[in-house]
């Protein structure tokens, strides 16, 4: 039976300090109590220590005050300060603030807080007050019951009350680190509910509680809700039903990412007839329910739960256990217990029991950095006595040195079948917070001293001896390594846990070691494996009795094996034959060769190479220099003659080629401009080698007129007439600016279309540059643009641009005009008549008549056009052909058939001047242009 020491509590801090089993966990009990009636509310870990809240009364006064105590890690009081805003006042949690010190959040109904509104007070590290403010409204009581830190402020909960008690609502606000509200709400408005907000995570607010319609329904629900953390909106809540009266009054996120939430639940609405239980279910965070659990200590009638989740899976349930029957009659006791589940099912893996006088509970539980457990809650001696703060750390099972704790039986546990319904949220606006007078802040005299309630615990010592491999279960674990082990045993539910040593020790092992060789290729069999491989095996050989098994270590080795290696190097196309197999190309070939008697198969190992492998060989190839011939006058082209490429090679294998891979044969006839030759040399041992000259194929011709401006030089080389008096203009530009070529521009006489090259045509130059052909262009002058689809010529570089314009213009000079990249243009004009007429035997070379970039274009002629002319069409044959002529306003002047592409109709008198043509085939038009009409 534990010694219980039943003291009654004077003015005086009664202090009792339990250590711990592991030395790296500290444990204690503190009773913290003076003559005043105090109510803990909080508890919270800190780096160094714990912080409590709560309230505290005076013996006769009708007004608390909220009390705030700073302990250490062994739970001495660092300092204590009590808050009173001059009316009642209280704590109902505290947390370390942003930015250093810590705040609170309780009620108050001191100056400027009204009947009694949610109290927000700031202090410093010391308890210093920093600053306070209130939420709430004028008839309504507020209480505040948690207080969220996020990054930039908080999340506070409580509940708002009329003072005729007509409805009871929960309030969530958000307000910003210097206590200023950035949103408020009451997020149901039945009339009774409760709401506590407890924990933040990806970017909602998790919370729970109660909802009731009204104070006189038959039942009561639990509830849980979800709300938006930027604005507050509620974003899910659900509610459940499964007896007469469900409360949920804490709720966590559990590692597998779902709820696990506890209260408590009756099966009818009178409290002293019918016993509550405490009850914990697990949901999905979209309220699914996965189990929910009813737990009751026997022979006690009122059982709540709250609770808090550890890193490892489990749920710490502290029921606050009330109402006693013995003998058939009430015992209005208290009882403070903790009871471990398992998170995974809700099944308990074990309690303890925790006094400190015959009324004693826990409030709030919460787990530690270091794996144990914290809880806070009331302690007394007697009903009529006032209460003390009582606090228990724990080590992660429950234990405390020096001190012992005992066991309750273990509680019944069943089944809870809720119902599941989501709430239609309709929510309110709430108020906003408001600035208070400073409070009067005075040191608490609470004072210790050390007091033990339960005796030393009994102890045993016990060596246990293992062999390798067997493991022994002590108190629910197992263990099958060397060491020291402490463990408690339960006893009876009234006597102290025996606290357990045990020993565990290795008992002798016979050990053996073997060596076996073998061939490569061979096997050994050990207990029905066969290995085949060089290695260590290591088998457990059974022991006979009470002795402990054989460890057999076998370490398998090769025997010597001959081997032999050779290099075998032939050229390409060549082979060699090896146990009959024939290889033509490099590799690495292992072969076996039988081993004779005893000895072991020999390996050989053969390398193929090429000869030329691992040879300083080189290969080269030297092409001549760069050519240059000249056309005979009027030519495009011209036959050029040039010498072989001479090629070398040091592979010693025979082979050596030489290969045209670009450009022109010798003796072939190369076009005006530059033409890239490249060869390519390749020899047997895989070498190769290139190279490259250019042949250039320039003109004779001299211009028959010159201009230049600036950095631009203008040559007309010439004008060409065909059989149908079509005049070919060539014009070269030479760039010698260092900005490139953009545009040339080219005149044409106005309402004239240049008969060469089509319009969007790939012009090519003879130096094999290309350029995408405008015809006609309208700006900066009547003319054919050619703009480069490259960079454009620079720095000396030129081109020749040839355009042909219809037999109907002869013209005396041609405007030329450039524009260069960087924006400059620069214009002149070179004069015809000094230019000798030649005939053009090929009026539109291949080079003009590239593939068009649009559907192909027909030529309409002759254009201009005088009334009374036939025209013709130069392009593919049309079938089911028209056309139609029409005025600048879009007035058709003319429709008429195409046949044997010729237009029939005779072009009436009209108008002079430029008209629109379009040719339609089979009602799509496939081609359109200008036609200037003349008189």
């Amino acid at each position: 039976m534990p010694v219980f020491q039943s003291r009654h509590i004077p003015a005086i801090l009664l202090f009792f300090l339990c250590g711990f089993l592991n030395a790296q966990t500290p444990t204690f009990q503190k009773i913290l109590a003076d003559s005043t009636d105090t109510r803990p509310y909080d508890v919270t870990e800190l780096p160094d220590g714990y912080l409590l809240a709560g309230s505290t009364t005076e013996p006769g006064a009708s007004q608390s005050d909220g009390v705030l105590i700073r302990t250490d890690l062994n739970g001495e009081v660092i300092w204590q300060r009590r808050y009173n805003s001059y009316g009642t006042d209280e704590f109902r949690a505290a947390r370390p603030a942003n930015g250093g010190g810590f705040i609170a959040v309780g009620s108050a109904s001191g100056a400027g807080a009204g009947s009694g509104n949610c109290w927000i007070v700031r202090v410093d590290e010391n308890g210093n007050h920093l600053w306070n403010k209130t939420i709430g409204q004028n008839g309504f009581l507020t209480l505040g019951f948690n207080i969220i830190p996020i990054d930039d402020g908080y999340i506070v909960s409580g509940l708002r009350i009329t003072n005729s008690a007509q409805t009871t609502r929960g309030f969530v606000a958000r307000i910003d680190n210097d206590g200023n509200t950035l949103w408020s709400t009451i997020p149901f408005v039945n009339r009774y509910n409760t709401l506590n907000m407890q924990f933040v995570k990806d970017g909602l607010i998790y919370g729970c509680g109660s909802g009731q319609a009204d104070l006189f329904a038959e039942k009561v629900e639990g509830v849980w809700a979800a709300l938006d953390l930027e604005t507050g909106a509620l974003v899910k809540s659900f509610r459940y039903y499964a007896q007469e009266y469900e409360v949920l009054n804490s709720i966590r996120p559990t590692a597998d990412g779902h709820l696990i939430m506890a209260g408590w639940s009756i099966p009818y609405s009178t409290f002293v007839v019918n016993p509550s239980y405490a009850w914990v279910q697990k949901t999905t965070t979209d309220g699914e329910v996965l189990w929910s659990k009813t737990y009751r200590v026997p022979s006690w009638q009122h059982n709540w739960g709250y609770l808090d989740v550890d890193a490892d899976g489990g749920a710490m349930l502290n029921i606050y256990l009330n109402f006693r029957l013995t003998n058939n009659s009430v015992d209005f006791d208290e009882g403070a217990a903790l009871f471990k589940l398992d998170v995974d099912d809700g099944q308990p893996l074990w309690n303890r029991r925790f006094s400190g006088g015959e009324f004693s509970h826990f409030n709030k539980v919460q787990h530690t950095a270091d794996g144990g457990w914290v809880a806070i809650g009331g302690i007394k001696n007697a009903p009529l006595e006032p209460y003390g703060f009582f606090v228990a750390k724990t080590d992660p099972a429950g234990y405390m040195s020096d001190c012992c704790s005992s066991q309750w039986p273990d509680p019944q546990v069943a089944d809870l079948a809720d119902t599941l319904m989501a709430y239609l949220p309709t929510a309110i606006n709430f108020a906003e917070s408001r600035i208070e007078p400073e409070p009067m802040v005075e040191a608490a005299v609470f004072t210790n001293m050390d007091v033990c309630v339960y005796g030393t615990a009994p102890t045993i010592q016990e060596t246990l001896y293992l062999c390798p491999g067997e493991s022994v279960v002590l108190g629910g674990a197992t263990y099958s390594q060397p060491g020291t082990v402490v463990v408690g045993l339960p006893t009876a539910s009234d006597d102290c846990d025996t606290l357990a040593t045990y020993t565990i020790e290795w008992l002798p092992q016979v050990s053996i070691q073997d060596t076996l060789r073998i061939c490569p290729g061979e096997t050994v069999t050990l207990q029905g494996t066969v290995y085949n491989q060089p290695g260590v095996v290591e088998l457990v050989w059974s022991g006979t009795g009470d002795d402990c098994d054989t460890l057999a270590t076998y370490v398998i080795e090769w025997l010597p094996q001959a081997s032999v290696q050779d290099t075998l190097r032939i050229c390409p196309g060549e082979t060699v034959t090896l146990q009959g197999t024939v290889y033509n190309q490099p590799g690495v070939v292992e072969l076996v060769l039988p081993g004779a008697g005893d000895d072991c198969d020999t390996l050989a190992t053969y390398v193929i190479q090429w000869l030329s492998d691992n040879q300083p060989n080189t290969i080269s190839l030297s092409c001549p220099a760069d050519l240059t011939v000249a056309t005979a006058s009027g030519a495009n082209t011209a036959v050029a003659e040039y010498d072989l490429p001479f090629a070398d090679s040091g592979c010693p294998c025979p082979g050596l080629n030489t290969t045209l891979v670009s450009g022109i044969a010798s003796g072939s006839e190369f076009p005006l401009g530059q033409t890239v030759v490249c060869y390519r040399a390749d020899d047997a041992c895989g070498n190769s080698a290139s190279c490259c000259f250019t042949v250039n194929v320039t003109s004779d011709e001299e211009p028959c007129d010159v201009k230049t401006i600036g950095c631009l030089r203008f040559e007309l080389l010439g004008i060409q007439q065909d059989a149908a008096q079509n005049r070919a203009y060539r014009v070269r530009v030479v760039n010698n600016c260092s900005a490139a070529l953009q545009f040339v521009y080219l005149e044409v006489p106005d309402g004239v279309s240049a008969y060469a090259p089509a319009n969007n045509a790939i012009y090519t130059a003879p130096s094999g540059r290309t350029y995408l052909v405008r015809n006609p262009n309208y700006s900066p002058m009547y003319s054919v643009r050619f703009k480069p689809q490259a960079a454009g010529i620079a720095l000396g570089e030129s081109d020749v641009f040839r355009y042909a314009l219809p037999p109907q213009t002869d013209v005396d000079y041609i405007n030329a005009a450039v524009r260069l990249s960087t924006g400059a243009y620069l214009e002149t004009h070179l004069n015809t008549f000094g230019c000798p007429v030649t005939a053009d035997n090929n009026p539109r070379p291949a080079h003009e008549r590239s593939e068009v970039a649009q559907t192909s274009v027909w030529r309409v002629f002759p254009n201009p056009v005088a009334g009374g002319a036939i025209l013709s069409l130069e392009g593919p044959e049309l079938e089911d052909a028209w056309f139609e002529l029409r005025d600048m306003t879009g007035r058709l002047a003319l429709e008429s058939r195409v046949q044997d592409n010729r237009v029939v109709a005779v072009i009436p008198a009209l108008p002079a001047g430029v008209y629109g043509y379009r040719i339609v085939v089979q009602g799509k038009g496939v081609s359109s242009g200008r036609l200037l009409l003349s008189r």
